[in-house]
């Protein structure tokens, strides 16, 4: 009888893995699809504030996120202000920052 248990219960759990397994992969065909849109439109702009943009939405998009932005490094590599943004103003439109730091929300 315990092996039969036993047996129920690895049964259980293999049943579960191969469900998770299945969710992985669909997520994975699904930005895998995603990553290749987003190739097609970053590869073709030539504006960079359309450019930076479209990343700052996608990558914000990606992540499930209310906010994002590019940030781009000044001519002394030294800081980086905000380029462009979604709704980055709620978050530090108008803020640099130095090497090492960076913001939340």
């Amino acid at each position: 009888m315990d092996f039969l248990r036993s047996f129920g219960a690895h049964a259980a759990v293999a049943v579960e893995g191969a469900a998770l397994l299945e969710v992985a992969s669909s997520r994975l065909r699904r930005l895998e699809t995603t990553l290749r849109e987003i190739e097609g439109e970053i590869s073709g702009q030539r504006d960079l504030d359309a450019l930076v943009a479209t990343i700052s939405r996608r990558a914000a998009e990606l992540l499930d996120a209310d906010t994002g932005g590019v940030y781009l490094l000044d001519a002394a590599g030294e800081g980086a202000a905000p380029a462009r943004g979604l709704q980055l103003a709620r978050v530090d439109a108008g803020h640099g920052h130095r090497g090492g730091e960076g913001s939340s929300a």
